[in-house]
């Protein structure tokens, strides 16, 4: 019985020409047929209920506004609304009143410098307001 020979096996490989244009065609199809979406004038976000864009309406809340101004050349003065103080601790007792939950801002007038602020803001931390803004002016 004569010995069988095995022939070489060949190493086949594919063309993956055809394949890589299919691909490149379909990403250009999508990429032209594809519509961003736009919405104009409308932005939503996620803001609580009661605050939005709805038919809802809400109450506005009281906010506590600091101005800080220079009454004299180095003398510092302070006001919240209708009620003024020419020193740190008339200005303390009287944020002992304000609620907690109260946004208050420190307006900086012009010529303040920047311990006069640190001094107002050390008044709402140790009082435990929790939310407290900056504004600054070029008015006096």
């Amino acid at each position: 019985m004569p010995a069988l020979r095995r022939s070489p096996q060949r190493d086949e490989k594919a063309d993956l020409t055809p394949m890589i244009d299919v691909t490149f065609l379909l990403l250009v199809f999508f990429l032209c047929t594809m519509k961003f979406r736009t919405f104009e004038g409308r932005h939503d976000a996620a803001l609580p209920k009661a605050f939005g864009t709805g038919p809802e309406h809400s109450e506005p809340i009281e906010t506590a506004t600091i101005v800080v101004r220079l009454t004299q050349p180095g003398q510092v003065g302070y006001r919240i609304g209708t009620h003024k103080f020419s020193d740190l601790a008339g200005l303390r007792s009287f944020l002992g009143t304000i609620p907690l939950e109260t946004p208050v801002t420190i307006d900086m007038r012009e010529d303040t410098i920047h311990q006069d602020f640190m001094s107002v803001l050390d008044q709402c931390v140790d009082r435990g307001f929790a939310q407290v803004m900056i504004a600054g002016t070029h008015e006096n």
